[in-house]
């Protein structure tokens, strides 16, 4: 056997060293190109229940998705690619589900990408099925995941989300045939269904103001909204949901002389909050015709739950959170943020239709 001279010992102890170096390098580089920033979802998805975990979610959700955050490996900077880890939700709201979706489809449109869905078997069933029934996967062009047999909950049935543009309602039909062909009654009484999209369509309007006036935090997928709706047997109530990411009631309503002068004459309402200020607003659409379209849709979106006991309307905007009953009285909390657009929920009886 021959033997390695110590020069010839120190060059080959170099060469090797070399080649580990091109070796490790590469690796690096692989990793650096898929390195993620991961968002963990909080285990209860609700803004009633967890408005804090929840809102903080979704603002480390848009963070991740829209900032287009760099890393830094071997001296040389990388685009991170973000990771939304939902494996740890036990619990998730129909609301909040409506702004998971709504985010998820955002991100979609504007990177033009097909998402997919990461190990689905350590999921919590319900929200998993929760997910399905909206059609969540389909609608952000993830594979097709099929409701469990475990339902979101026992007594509801939710129907497939639906998205369009601002002044698309060809979708919001179409909702109203899903509903029908679970409810027949629901078409019994189209004024209500007419009620819903007048005010639907009025707030969505007003929900993506000139890009001159205010610019929003993250780009917008288009002026569009996303809708859905469950029958509740449980709780004998048809609850309805439009969401839309514009910058909120209360930051339209503050940019407008006329409505900052009305909200001022009226006593015991003030533009402290944003839940105040959603109190007012809702007061000066039920009181004053001298206001433009928003206080008209107000005034038709708190009709519209006018008809019945038990009937509410619910306004999550901006960082306020109101919910009225048929008797006028409200409930007002402010969140910690802004959730990111506008929610509005109306609940009615079914006994009402």
């Amino acid at each position: 056997m021959k033997k390695l001279i110590l020069g010839d010992h120190h060059r080959w102890l170099k060469v090797k060293r070399r080649r580990r170096e091109i070796v490790l390098s590469r690796s690096e580089k692989f990793k650096s190109i898929h390195q993620e920033i991961i968002v963990n979802a909080p285990t209860i998805l609700s803004i009633s229940m967890n408005p804090s975990g929840t809102i903080n979610f979704f603002d480390e959700f848009k963070s991740a998705v829209f900032t287009k955050k760099k890393i830094q490996k071997r001296g040389r900077w990388k685009t991170a690619s973000a990771y939304i880890d939902l494996s740890r939700i036990t619990r998730i709201s129909v609301p909040a589900a409506v702004i998971l979706s709504a985010e998820l489809d955002r991100w979609r449109r504007l990177q033009n990408t097909h998402l997919r869905a990461r190990n689905l078997s350590s999921w919590e069933p319900r929200v998993k099925s929760l997910l399905a029934d909206l059609g969540c996967f389909e609608l952000v062009g993830a594979q097709r995941v099929y409701p469990t047999t475990q339902k979101y909950q026992e007594n509801i049935t939710v129907l497939k989300l639906r998205s369009g543009e601002k002044s698309n309602g060809q979708e919001l039909q179409q909702l109203q045939l899903d509903l029908s062909r679970i409810f027949q009654a629901f078409v019994a009484n189209p004024k209500i269904y007419q009620g819903l999209l007048e005010a639907a369509n009025n707030c969505i309007d007003h929900a993506y103001p000139d890009m001159g006036a205010i610019r929003p935090k993250y780009s917008y997928a288009g002026h569009r909204w996303w809708a859905t709706a469950c029958v509740d047997m449980r709780n004998n109530s048809l609850r309805f949901f439009i969401y839309d990411q514009g910058v909120g009631i209360p930051r339209t309503i503050g940019e407008k002389a006329d409505w900052r002068q009305a909200l001022s004459k009226i006593p015991g309402i003030s533009m402290s909050n944003d839940a105040t200020t959603i109190d007012g607003a809702f007061e000066i659409g039920r009181t004053s015709t001298g206001i433009d379209g928003r206080g008209r849709g107000l005034n038709q979106m708190r009709e519209a739950t006018e008809i019945a006991d038990n009937a509410y309307i619910r306004i999550v905007s901006g960082k306020g959170d109101v919910k009225y009953n048929c008797s006028r009285n409200s409930e007002k909390q402010q969140l910690p943020a802004h959730i990111g657009g506008t929610l509005v929920e109306w609940s009615i009886p079914i006994d009402a239709f």
